[in-house]
This record gives structure tokens, sequence and C-alpha cells, in this order.
């Protein structure tokens, strides 16, 4: 078992049954029927990321497979990502998609009480204290399971702080592992948001600018497939929901 598979393995497997968190993770290749995969990738992407690979007809049925995988992530992720393939993201042209959805549920360690949920301003918490924001880590209900797993809330002390914080987040290279709270502290009253967040972005020139430039050259994808694609095109979308208990 490689690293990657390990990885998998360790991560993203459900215990749900153990007491922990839900969790589904899967991954998938839909494949136009003019390309052949290589069999030592078609090895790889079942072991270590158990992905299955479809061959299906994109030139003349675009549309027809935009739904299939937009089905099958909504049965991955329990009906939570319906739409992870926008209309129009896939024409005649497209060889290659890769998507892979996530679906989590866990319960609070230590349950909110519903009743006093309210509308109200969202501005301060007590937590783990840096010069610029405070952090506050919640755990969700473990039972048995050996993995510890916790949601990360940073509050910028600036109200319109939050955008200085990201572009810090994103720039500095082990800033979360830097600043996450580890020594369990009692607070005091605090509040957080309910919320639900979704986004999307073709990922293409964001990845390139990360200097990952062969994918979309000719002959950039020659370890995947026996016959070079002409064009690449990635598209990325994340959906995730949270609910109050």
């Amino acid at each position: 078992m490689d690293i990657r598979e390990s990885l998998v393995t360790l991560v993203f497997t459900d215990r749900g049954s153990l007491g922990g968190p839900r969790l589904s993770f899967v991954n998938g290749i839909w494949v136009d029927r003019s390309l052949s995969l290589k069999p030592t990738f078609k090895k790889i992407v079942k072991s270590a990321y158990k992905a299955a690979a479809s061959h299906v007809d994109f030139q003349t049925k675009a549309s027809e497979v935009t739904e299939e995988v937009n089905l099958w992530a909504e049965k991955g992720t329990n009906g939570i990502i319906k739409e992870i393939l926008p209309s129009g993201s896939v024409d005649c042209l497209t060889r290659l998609i890769f998507p892979n959805a996530v679906y989590f549920k866990g319960g609070w360690k230590q349950k909110f009480d519903s009743s006093n949920t309210n509308d109200d301003n969202f501005s301060s918490l007590t937590g783990a204290q840096s010069n610029e924001f405070t952090i506050l880590g919640l755990p969700y209900e473990q039972g048995e399971d050996k993995r510890k797993v916790f949601m990360y809330f940073f509050l910028p002390d600036a109200k319109d702080g939050l955008p200085a914080l990201v572009e810090k987040i994103g720039s500095e290279s082990g800033f979360l592992n830097n600043h996450l709270p580890y020594r369990q502290e009692v607070v005091g009253a605090f509040r957080i948001p309910k919320f639900k967040l979704s986004s999307g972005f073709e990922a293409s020139e964001v990845v390139k600018g990360l200097g990952l430039v062969l994918p979309f050259s000719g002959d950039g994808l020659t370890e995947m497939v026996d016959s070079p694609v002409a064009q690449s095109f990635l598209f990325r979308t994340f959906s995730t929901k949270c609910l109050s208990r």
C-alpha cells in the first residue's frame, strides 16, 4: 500500500458505525471513447483513489454525460452536491473529466441547544488569541473512532479584516499548522453562525500559475492515455453545508 492509498484509507474511510462522523469520498473518471487509458494509470486510480473509469461519447452526448456525472455526485454526497458540472461546462471538445466529491456529516461533541438559535450579528468570540485574529476549534463526536475531527473558526479582529486574513493563510507556508490551537481550554459563552457555503470556478489559469502546465499541452497526458489530447479543461467546484444540530 503506497502513501496515496494509505491516506485515502486513513482519512476518508467512513467510520460512522463507530460513532464518529459519516464520511463519503468518491472519485471518478469520464473519458471519451476515442481515447484509451493506459493500464498502469487505470490500476493507480482504482487502487489508490478508488475511482472507476467510464468511457462515454462527449462528442455527441455531452449533455447526457453532464447529467450522469451530476447524478453520480448527488448520490455520493447524499444529495448535498446536485450540480458538480454546471450546464455548458462539458461540450464536444471535452475528452477527460476527473470529478471528486466529499460528503461529511458529524454531530458536535457538545450539543448546541437549538432553542438558543436566533438572528444576530456575528462579531466576536472567545478562543486562542493571535495578534490579528481569534481561533476556535470545536470537536465532533468521536465515539470509538480513533480519528479526532474539529471545525476551526477564524475570526479577524477587524470587521473588514477577512480578505487580509485569507491572503495571509494562502501566502504563508505552514500558516494553519502554526496557528491551530492544540491545547484544550474551557471557554465562556460564544456564538457561531449557521451557514451554507458553495463556490465554483474554472481552475485552468490557477493551476497554470502554480506551475502545472503539462496537462494543458498536446502531449502532457502521455502517462494517462495512449493518444495525445489536444486541449485540457479543468473545472473545480466545491460545495459544503453546515447545519445546527
